[in-house]
């Protein structure tokens, strides 16, 4: 039979996930409201369910500490870090973000999964400079200095703030990590943002480079979308650097691994003249030109925009338990160097 104190925990736990479904319910809506009074009730209401949700967090944990009786240091950091993950997976980002930074608050230690979930948060909402001075913490901080969601996360965030050395300085860094310890879809997307970050420089060469290595591992490590967009990307790199009939065979084999590649079809349009039989099949079958149709010119060579289908947030958003154990590790670690030393 559930005490008072678990059957009081439990509908406070169920309360909240109903505030975050409220809570994206009320975004949504005002995201598609045009008037401004009717965004400023909806603001009101907003700011109030906060409060609320504030409130009922602080009162879910110290239920949850009554009912478990747990004596580590960190247990309450632990689950404002749980409370965030929630708002996360809702997508209710600022919520997540002050849970976060109420974990940090109550933590005892340097948890670095912490710092590590709320950079991604950071970085997904744009915050980019706050997500580089968290990811600098955990690099500064952590006994492991090979952390490679933290150089990789920081890289791209110095690239979306147009800081391109800084960006390839902690790029090239997680490329050559993952490469070493084998961690191919973190390499992946280093290599992509490598190459879209010289391409941005005017720097085909160095990009190209990093668009081939990254398509031999997309050969065999990325679903079909992926590796049509490395082709597509690597065709934009080719038609800056006019080599057309290099960019046509990249765009065509785009297209064939991803029909639904638009920018792919667009680019291959102009290009119909210097296709092999194959890849001609290929543009038949999605009706992107006749057969007699001459080849288009390419009067104006513009500085290629690189895409990706999947985001940096969400590859260097694997934060599992593991990274926990990791955590409690590493303030073992501490704790016994500490010790030794005295």
């Amino acid at each position: 039979m559930q005490s008072l104190n678990e059957i009081i925990l439990e509908q406070t736990q169920n309360w909240l996930a109903r505030a975050d479904n409220l809570m994206v319910e009320l975004r949504l809506a005002w995201g598609k409201e045009t008037l401004p009074q009717e965004r400023d009730r909806l603001d009101q209401r907003i700011n109030q369910l906060a409060q609320d949700i504030t409130h009922y967090e602080e009162t879910w944990v110290k239920l949850k500490l009554d009912t478990t009786s747990s004596n580590k240091p960190d247990s309450k950091a632990r689950l404002y870090q749980k409370l965030a993950r929630a708002h996360a997976d809702a997508e209710n980002y600022t919520l997540a973000i002050a849970a976060y930074n109420r974990a940090v608050e109550n933590s005892r230690n340097f948890l670095p999964s912490l710092y590590q979930e709320k950079a991604v948060i950071l970085a997904r909402t744009g915050r980019w400079q706050e997500a580089i001075n968290d990811f600098d913490l955990i690099l500064r901080r952590s006994p492991n200095k090979d952390n490679l969601e933290a150089l990789l996360g920081k890289g791209i965030a110095f690239y979306q703030l147009g800081n391109f050395k800084e960006a390839e300085e902690y790029l090239n860094q997680a490329q050559e990590l993952a490469r070493r310890d084998e961690y191919e879809s973190q390499e992946l997307l280093a290599l992509s943002f490598l190459a879209a970050n010289s391409m941005v420089q005017k720097l085909p060469e160095p990009a190209l480079k990093y668009l081939i290595r990254a398509i031999e591992l997309g050969e065999t490590h990325a679903d079909r979308e992926n590796l049509s967009s490395l082709y597509y990307n690597r065709g934009l790199v080719y038609q800056f650097m006019e080599s057309d009939t290099r960019a046509a065979r990249d765009f065509a084999t785009a297209v064939g691994l991803n029909p639904k590649n638009e920018q792919a079809q667009k680019e291959l349009a102009k290009y119909p003249a210097t296709l092999t039989p194959e890849e001609k099949l290929i543009r038949a079958i999605f009706g992107q030109f006749d057969e007699d149709e001459k080849p288009k010119a390419l009067e104006d060579r513009e500085e290629p925009e690189l895409v990706y289908s999947q985001t940096a947030v969400e590859t260097i958003d694997e934060t599992t338990d593991e990274e926990n154990d990791d955590d409690e590790a590493q303030i073992e670690n501490r704790q016994t160097t500490a010790e030794g030393a005295d």
